[in-house]
């Protein structure tokens, strides 16, 4: 709010500085004017000369506008950029958890949902009402719902940034928010909907850092089914992504999205999210070849064989 008030003085004082100079702009090339028409009269310079004059003049006073524009430009994004960074350079006040993660030898961490309901601000309707329910890291589980039915909304809860409207979500007993941020959010691997891909080589995405543990990145590529595409690429995992000054390799929606898996993998944290992870791929990426599914003996294999019993 305080940067769209310092956005609307600037404008105003912008207006204000821009209407001055151009009045004193022109009365000043008024002046001028009339002055070499009076020489002109008096045959002081010639036509030829008049024209030179006008000309002056005139790139003079644009010359000038555009100075006292630039002016206020500057100091609107000096005051901008102050309000910035003040508020990078505040404190997390919403994050003040102090307690350590209990490091457990038999690696159990459960979380559990207590009656949680959440509504957004000024929304009377909530997203999630009086949700319960509880798994453990190691656990593999499927939330499944309706577009807008809170599964999102949900994860952003866990991972705190989101905080619940009513109810408390606890890791092994304890409330959530009471825990430190930061060691917090090591233990979460996230990949949502609305992941990033960056101008930068394969391997610093995976990493999200610059100094890629390679063999790491190579062993979660091939867990994507990606390494052939990378290896296929003139630097590999130096491999800049995207148009950078025309050196950049574009990739698909769907290998981004295996790319972010691939993220998510490489940090290897204890609790791995994935928000629509397949929404991107192709069906066979998504749920596998005819003959995949029949050697995984599921539910694919079961109905295709009852319907085989039944046209037999």
């Amino acid at each position: 709010m305080e940067g769209f008030n310092i956005y609307l003085q600037m404008g105003k004082l912008n207006g204000k500085f821009i209407g001055s100079i151009e009045g004193i702009n022109q009365f000043a090339a008024g002046v001028a004017y009339l002055l070499v028409g009076m020489k002109a009269l008096n045959g002081m310079i010639d036509i030829g000369n008049v024209i030179l004059y006008a000309g002056v003049i005139s790139q003079t006073v644009n010359c000038i506008t555009e100075f006292g524009s630039q002016v206020i430009s500057f100091q609107f994004s000096a005051e901008y950029l102050s309000v910035f960074d003040e508020f990078i350079q505040s404190p997390a006040m919403d994050y003040d958890g102090t307690l350590p993660i209990e490091k457990r030898d038999d690696g159990q961490y459960e979380f559990e949902f207590h009656d949680v309901s959440f509504a957004y601000p000024d929304c009377e309707t909530k997203v999630l009402n009086h949700v319960s329910l509880k798994f453990n890291i190691g656990e593999k589980m499927a939330l499944v719902g309706k577009n807008g039915a809170g599964k999102t909304t949900l994860v952003k809860l866990l991972c705190r940034l989101y905080e619940p409207t009513e109810g408390t979500i606890t890791l092994n007993g304890i409330d959530i928010w009471k825990y430190n941020y930061a060691e917090y959010t090591r233990a979460f691997s996230v990949v949502f909907q609305d992941f990033a891909m960056f101008s930068l080589p394969v391997g610093e995405n995976i990493a999200a850092s610059s100094k890629v543990d390679e063999e790491r990145a190579w062993e979660v590529l091939d867990q994507v089914e990606l390494s052939g595409r990378v290896r296929a690429m003139k630097d590999g995992l130096k491999t800049q992504l995207y148009n950078n000054n025309g050196a950049g390799v574009d990739i698909s929606g769907g290998e981004a999205q295996r790319l972010a898996i691939a993220r998510a993998l490489y940090k290897d944290a204890p609790f791995v999210i994935l928000d629509e992870p397949t929404a991107a791929l192709d069906p066979i990426a998504e749920i596998g070849t005819h003959d995949t599914l029949l050697a995984g003996n599921g539910i694919y294999a079961e109905l295709y064989r009852t319907q085989a019993q039944y046209y037999a």
